[in-house]
């Protein structure tokens, strides 16, 4: 089912409907626990069995089963349905192991296109991130559900988000985990020392990081990365899309916006006249923070 995510033609009032296996398994307790909105991460590995990061996927909704089977009926009408069981067939699949009548067979979330993202390189998973540990199709969520898979109340919050132990959920491509959730703990307690509580806050329609700071307004993108240059090419896209995203604007307010990249890498000089050429060419406001779990605070 994992296939059809790249499915561009059947789009109903501006939402894909998707399957994955990993948050399928998930889908109860994800429904139990009232999480609606989660971030996904896709991995695979090459032929000498190296982790990389395929892809990624902003903002799914996990769909309630009023909603699959509004959709699902949605779908039958088109001829859909019958439409991706010939697809399976021309595949040789085995679509009859389906339960065709049920819409959790097609789908279990929903999310807008515009929020996919494919690589078109693969990028190296760092040797010491946890997918290394686990298998193929998994989805890691922390001990309470949080973590990736949660997407936090989309005006933020102010205190920090859970640390708890991580747990194996499924087995079997797409990853659902809190990569750097201890790093934006640290830095949302340092950032509220300094500019006060009421004036930092996390994820905030996806941000990170919002700070406000007398007339400007602070966007950091946090990126777990192996070098600074790897960091900056994760976090552009996104920060620049909150920057011109319209619920953020209006939280901004007549704020002037500053973008900020924080990373465990340290910022070499190629990067740094990288960052310079970006700025000076595209008229940004783009700053590099190298902040480890030993940093105190940064400078805004």
């Amino acid at each position: 089912m994992e296939e059809w995510l790249a499915d561009h033609a059947r789009v109903i009032r501006g939402y894909r409907y998707a399957h994955v296996t990993a948050v399928s398994r998930s889908w109860p307790r994800l429904r139990s626990q009232g999480e609606n909105r989660i971030d996904l991460s896709f991995w695979t590995k090459n032929p000498n069995r190296d982790r990389l990061w395929a892809g990624r996927l902003r903002d799914a909704e996990i769909l309630t089963p009023e909603q699959g089977q509004r959709a699902f009926n949605e779908y039958q009408r088109r001829g859909w349905i019958e439409e991706m069981l010939d697809e399976i067939d021309q595949v040789s699949g085995a679509w009859d192991v389906l339960d065709s009548t049920s819409w959790r067979w097609f789908f279990v979330f929903r999310f807008r296109p515009e929020n996919l993202e494919w690589f078109g390189d693969l990028r190296p998973v760092p040797e010491d991130h946890r997918i290394w540990r686990v298998p193929r199709h998994s989805t890691l969520l922390s001990a309470d559900g949080h973590g990736d898979a949660h997407r936090a109340g989309v005006r933020g919050h102010f205190d920090p988000v859970s640390e708890n132990a991580y747990r194996v959920t499924s087995q079997r491509d797409s990853l659902v985990t809190p990569q750097h959730k201890k790093l934006q703990n640290r830095l949302l307690r340092s950032l509220q020392k300094q500019y006060g509580k009421s004036q930092v806050r996390r994820e905030v329609f996806g941000v990170d990081i919002l700070v406000f700071e007398k007339g400007k307004a602070h966007l950091i993108e946090i990126k777990i990365a192996p070098n600074a240059r790897l960091a900056i090419r994760e976090a552009l896209g996104q920060i620049l899309e909150y920057r011109f995203d319209t619920r953020v604007r209006r939280e901004c307010g007549r704020r002037t916006v500053a973008l900020h990249v924080v990373s465990s890498a340290p910022l070499d000089a190629e990067t740094g006249l990288y960052l310079q050429s970006l700025n000076k060419n595209h008229d940004l406001d783009l700053r590099y923070h190298y902040y480890t779990l030993d940093s105190d605070s940064i400078h805004l």
